[in-house]
């Protein structure tokens, strides 16, 4: 294998992302909106703000939404190739698929569903070894959890049932071709991710150390924390306003309102909130601090949103109230709909999370009929229909009709 000065990356953005239905039912999660910007979409500039412009991006769900939105790169004077996981097998396999795309011998992998910014990758990049980027966590369960001594790792453990350390995998790397001797033997074994074969690594006397790539990463797993990741997203943001305020509308504070967008009088808007381009909003709406609106977005009059994710193409009927909640692209709520926040107790699966403060998730192209209460914690899967005054909790599947 050849090299070159110039250090590549590979972007890893093949997987669903099962854990966050129903919303990745027609989109994969790298695409889902963060500040309506493609989580991917983060990953791509903080690389060419350091400087690295050679991306190899592997897809593999839904692959041509990634491949259209991206092309080939050069409007984020990047150079993007594509490699195709045709199946979802983890991410050493993912990589193993980039090994005959890559032209240097060292090269940096980040995984393309993770928020980063350019100061999370320049610790690993500096790194003049293999290199681990690590943070802390509160719920390291969830994760892989690293074990040091000093600056070197001294293994991975994958999710573990118990975690005493709290410093866990970003799924931020730089490594060498060397990988590519060891991931062949770990798929045979059944072990399919890059973490998996570092461990493998370690144990043959590889020295692979970790760095702390700072609080800016930010795993979005379930869908509940699409709602965290925009709030978080939303405090870098400055005032700006493109669209046309009527008069008696009040814009309070960093807010930000795209081209074509109407805000109709008496609204009442306090930031920091993005709201896209083409939307209509009001008269007399209240969006509060925290909350995002897509593009083509109708909210109609007396509606009040707080702290909620509003996808692209959605309308919200008049007298509704959304609370902490995320409504999907394309979905339609009638009149005095209310989707409340509050503590709640929701089964996921096989696991079952105490949140604090949710509302409603309601998936893409969903039509919820006038005066239903969608109940916090309430999980609505795509392209549902429910029916008049009905009141909604627990999880609802796929194409539901609720009568």
């Amino acid at each position: 294998m050849g090299r070159r000065r110039a250090m590549e990356a590979v972007v890893l953005a093949a997987g669903e992302g099962l854990r966050l239905r129903p919303f990745t039912v027609s989109r994969p999660k790298v695409m889902i909106e963060i500040a309506n910007k493609p989580i991917v979409e983060y990953v791509v500039r903080a690389l060419a703000e350091t400087g690295i412009r050679d991306i190899i991006m592997v897809v593999g769900y839904k692959k041509e939404s990634v491949m259209s939105y991206f092309g080939n790169g050069g409007a984020y004077n990047v150079r993007i190739e594509y490699v195709v996981q045709k199946k979802q097998l983890g991410t050493a396999h993912a990589l193993l698929t980039a090994k005959d795309a890559l032209d240097s011998d060292e090269f940096l992998v980040l995984a393309g569903d993770n928020i980063v910014g350019s100061e999370n990758l320049q610790p690993v990049i500096k790194s003049e070894a293999i290199t681990v980027g690590v943070t802390e966590s509160d719920i390291p369960s969830k994760y892989g959890v690293v074990l040091h001594k000093n600056e070197y790792v001294i293994d991975i453990i994958e999710k573990p049932e118990r975690a005493e350390m709290r410093l866990i995998n970003t799924g931020i790397y730089k490594l060498t071709s060397e990988i590519f001797d060891y991931i062949p033997q770990c798929i045979e074994e059944g072990k399919y991710g890059i973490s998996h074969v570092l461990s493998h690594m370690i144990k043959t006397g590889t020295k692979i150390r970790w760095e702390r790539v700072g609080s800016g990463w930010r795993d979005i797993v379930y869908p509940w924390d699409i709602v965290e990741a925009n709030a978080h997203a939303l405090t870098g943001i400055s005032r700006r306003i493109e669209g046309d305020v009527e008069r008696n509308a009040v814009i309070k504070g960093r807010v930000v309102i795209g081209k074509d967008t109407v805000i109709r009088s008496g609204c009442y808007i306090r930031g920091p909130v993005i709201i896209g381009e083409g939307c209509e909003i009001g008269p007399n709406v209240y969006i509060s601090g925290g909350s995002v609106i897509g593009n083509d977005v109708t909210i109609m009059a007396n509606s009040t949103v707080e702290e909620s994710v509003i996808f692209d193409e959605s309308i919200v009927g008049t007298s509704s109230h959304i609370s902490r909640s995320v409504i999907g692209w394309g979905s339609v709520l009638g009149s005095g709909v209310r989707c409340p926040s509050s503590s709640a107790t929701v089964v996921f699966g096989d696991e079952v999370f105490n949140l604090e403060s949710t509302g409603a998730m309601v998936g893409e192209g969903c039509k919820i009929m006038s005066n239903c209460v969608i109940m916090p914690g309430a999980i609505v899967g795509a392209y549902c229909k429910v029916k008049p005054l009905r009141v909604i909790s627990g999880t609802i599947e796929d194409g539901s009709i609720v009568v």
